[in-house]
C-alpha cells in the first residue's frame, strides 16, 4: 500500500490555526491497470483510494469548488483519476 501525504492547518470551525495536520490518501494496488479512456468504470477505481475535502492553500478553508480524487498503483505506475 502506498500513502500519499501532505501538511493542512484547520479546524472543525473553519478557522486557520497554528498547527499542523498531516492529511493522508491511502493508494491501493490495482490488480489490472485502467483503461486510459477518460471513464471510471474500471474496477481499479472501485477500490481506490480516495482524495475529499480539499482545502485552499491560503485560507486552509475548504475549497468553494470540491471534487473527488481517486489513487491506485500497480509494480510499474501510479494512476490518478
Amino acid at each position: 500500500m502506498a500513502i500519499i501525504t501532505g501538511v493542512a492547518a484547520h479546524s472543525a470551525h473553519g478557522q486557520n490555526v497554528s498547527s499542523e495536520t498531516i492529511r493522508t490518501i491511502n493508494a491501493t494496488r490495482a490488480e489490472s491497470p485502467p483503461a486510459m479512456d477518460g471513464k471510471l468504470d474500471d474496477t481499479c477505481w472501485t477500490t481506490a483510494g480516495v482524495a475529499e475535502g480539499f482545502i485552499t492553500h491560503r485560507t486552509n478553508l475548504p475549497a468553494a469548488q470540491q471534487s473527488i480524487g481517486y489513487i491506485c498503483y500497480d509494480n510499474r505506475n501510479l494512476y490518478i483519476a
